[in-house]
């Protein structure tokens, strides 16, 4: 029997988990593939994409329509979205050749589903009839261009604004249209309903960030280096609350953990560190990766994860994947909002004085014990966290 087709939307292409956002969208994608015919429709701004990985993605996939993004014409188009009042995140992703392609697919395929996965491709499909729409908006978009407002001035802080509004807006107008809607927490879920009005808060709904236990695991190779490493940070380095978490840690409670043990070493592992990062790098036992093939040598080496965030919201990977190394995280409240763990080797702290000594203390004394991997093996694993995505298959045209 034939599988019904389905229409899936993403702004990046899932297929290098260089960003949270891929590693879910590429799990739910194959998930979804036991039970629908899926056309893929993403932008790529790798100047080449890996064809083994995207010969994988394509297994899954009826169809993967995949547009090269220039920054430089989205930055034009995002002029002219400032002039026409949309929201600057959509005017990115604006383009016809999608737009054509999304229509051909409807019209041809007629999907009696569509996938949406971030708010960047609403446009394309909240005026298609007869196509049921189930959005993932992972996070609240919009609060965090409001974060970033309440960290700027000037113009920067006027432009923030504006999407901070825009966005909400289309937030709204996204979860009237949709079947129902997703985020990453409760917590998010909570922040996103008190926002809505009652007709439209039984929409919300969860749906949980997992991990691959078995990539990363404890039993993985260490780096080769001889160096030792003693702190880690993994993420992407151009994305703006890693960015100001890490200059904040590196300003503010590095000096206090070198004061203590002046050989201790930090890695910061990301890919296109800006550079504010880069000029730190050899200081003080700072060393700046840039981009790796591969987070879990740095991850395996280390004796500690840290994940200092300060600005954005939802379930840090970076967390749950340094959690399932069985590493000791010491990281901020917000960094753990999404993921509620209470295990043995969870260190939170918010203030610079009191992270650097958990950390010295960490250095120094004996190894303790460590349940974080057993509580993301229970609570985590991605087979579990992907079935509320059952309720758009039992509806399924």
């Amino acid at each position: 029997m034939p599988k019904p087709a389905l229409l899936y939307l993403c702004h990046r292409l899932p297929i290098a988990p260089f960003k949270g956002d891929r590693v879910r969208t590429r799990n739910q994608i194959e998930y979804l593939s036991t039970q629908f015919d899926v056309y893929l429709g993403c932008f790529a701004e790798e100047q080449s994409i890996d064809k083994n990985a995207l010969r994988e993605l394509q297994g899954f996939c009826k169809q993967v329509y995949v547009e090269h993004h220039k920054k430089f014409g989205a930055l034009l188009r995002c002029l002219w979205g400032l002039l026409k009042g949309e929201p600057l995140t959509c005017a990115y992703y604006k383009s016809a050749g999608m737009q054509a392609w999304v229509q051909r697919v409807i019209a041809n395929q007629h999907p009696g589903n569509c996938w949406l996965s971030a708010t960047a491709m609403a446009p394309y499909v909240l005026n298609a009839e007869d196509v049921h729409l189930f959005t993932d908006f992972i996070d609240v978009d919009s609060d965090k261009w409001r974060q970033y407002a309440e960290r700027s001035h000037f113009l920067m802080k006027w432009l923030y604004r504006r999407e901070w509004q825009a966005l909400k807006r289309l937030e709204l107008v996204t979860t009237e249209r949709s079947k129902r809607v997703y985020f990453v927490s409760t917590s998010e879920a909570d922040f996103f309903k008190a926002m809505l009005p009652k007709s439209l808060q039984d929409k919300v709904g969860v749906l949980r960030n997992g991990v691959n236990s078995a990539y990363f695991s404890p039993d993985y190779y260490p780096c080769n280096s001889e160096e030792r490493i003693d702190v880690v940070f993994t993420g992407a380095m151009n994305y703006r609350p890693n960015i100001d978490g890490v200059l904040w840690f590196l300003d503010h409670a590095w000096p206090l953990v070198r004061e203590a043990v002046p050989t201790a070493t930090f890695y910061v592992v990301g890919l296109a560190p800006d550079k504010s990062l880069l000029a730190r790098h050899g200081l003080l036992g700072v060393v700046v990766t840039g981009k790796v093939d591969d987070v879990r040598p740095y991850l395996g080496k280390a004796r500690i994860a840290i994940a200092p965030i300060r600005l954005a919201r939802g379930v840090q990977n970076k967390v749950l994947e340094a959690m399932a190394m069985s590493k000791d995280i010491v990281c901020t409240h917000l960094a753990m909002e999404g993921i509620d763990a209470s295990c043995k080797g969870i260190w939170i702290e918010d203030e610079p004085k009191g992270m650097a000594e958990r950390i010295v203390g960490l250095l120094t004394g004996p190894i303790g014990p460590n349940y974080c991997r057993e509580w993301v093996l229970k609570h985590h694993q991605w087979k579990e966290m992907l079935k509320p995505m059952e309720s758009l298959i039992n509806e399924r045209h």
